[in-house]
């Protein structure tokens, strides 16, 4: 309800309408109740049934000269499509307003949206807004996923020490495995779409398919080098990498082609895995260039350096 010109001609400010439509709304507050473990409010009702649009608008508004009149006359009634439910937590009230975001925008896009809307309302210090819901669930769960996924890391790095008995083997492994993320990200950006626990899930997988291309070229090195070498040269490392071309490659498109169809959309439900599927392809694709190409690139750098040092 917005006052208008006729009542602040007649000096009725907005909190003088806004009490009066309170008592009639919500009756006058008496006090409160403890219930259990809640604070309720005691109000009194002059009237029992419920007041329409019709009867608020009829509503008897005594002016300050002592004239009557009706409240449509002073002020202009609006009535919203939604009230926020408002009540209390820890003796302090709090409201929930419910948002959902439109078809093809992610919980993100839209909880910026919100905040955006809620740093121009001008809020006054006392009223604090949260976020909650599924985007509060999701921002929760990609810090536990960051977490595990740091671990994962490092003991693939450990185990790889481990297998090849080589540290430098070991880094170059895990440069080419941590890089390949880069292209299920630019993938999903691409794409247009957010990142989610199932885009997220998809960069694990690539991470699981990558560490598998390492193995595979290493391993072979050694082979290549002899079965007592523990350290194989850049020429090994190279070769292995091309004899292993054709393996990783059809592995590569065997899993493109096989997640090809949640990309697209072709069947029921498969809106939700499609973003697992957009990160899968992009990583793959990507990751088969740092296996071949950037380990046993940086894997010769560390070598010829620790040559250098010796001599």
């Amino acid at each position: 309800m917005v006052p208008s010109e006729f009542a602040a001609a007649y000096g009725l400010s907005p909190p003088v309408i806004a009490d009066k439509i309170k008592r009639l709304l919500w009756g006058q507050n008496a006090g409160f109740m403890l219930y259990g473990e809640q604070v309720l409010p005691i109000r009194v009702f002059l009237k029992k049934k419920s007041v329409t649009l019709s009867d608020l608008k009829k509503w008897p508004f005594t002016l300050r000269n002592g004239t009557h009149t009706r409240l449509n006359y002073i002020s202009n009634i609006k009535i919203k499509k939604a009230v926020p439910f408002v009540t209390r937590q820890d003796m302090a009230p709090y409201a929930y307003i419910f948002i959902q975001p439109v078809k093809g925008e992610g919980l993100a896009e839209g909880a910026a949206k919100a905040r955006s809307i809620i740093s121009s309302m001008h809020l006054p210090p006392s009223v604090t807004a949260v976020m909650g819901g599924y985007y509060r669930t999701q921002v929760k769960s990609f810090k536990q996923m960051a977490i595990m996924l740091v671990f994962a890391l490092f003991l693939m790095f450990v185990f790889f020490g481990f297998q090849f008995a080589s540290q430098r083997a070991a880094i170059a492994s895990m440069t080419a495995i941590a890089l390949s993320a880069a292209g299920a990200l630019a993938a999903l950006l691409i794409a247009g779409i957010e990142l989610d626990s199932t885009a997220f899930m998809g960069i694990l997988l690539v991470f699981a398919i990558s560490t598998n291309n390492a193995i595979l070229i290493f391993a072979r090195s050694r082979q290549i080098s002899g079965a007592a070498a523990s350290s194989p040269g850049p020429s090994s490392v190279f070769l292995a990498a091309r004899e292993r071309l054709r393996p990783i490659l059809m592995t590569m498109l065997a899993d493109i082609f096989g997640f090809l169809p949640l990309a697209i959309g072709i069947g029921r439900g498969t809106d939700l895995l499609k973003p697992l599927s957009i990160a899968v392809m992009g990583g793959l694709l990507i990751s088969v260039f740092m296996s071949l190409w950037l380990a046993p690139v940086i894997y010769s750098g560390l070598f010829i350096n620790k040559i250098n040092k010796r001599t």
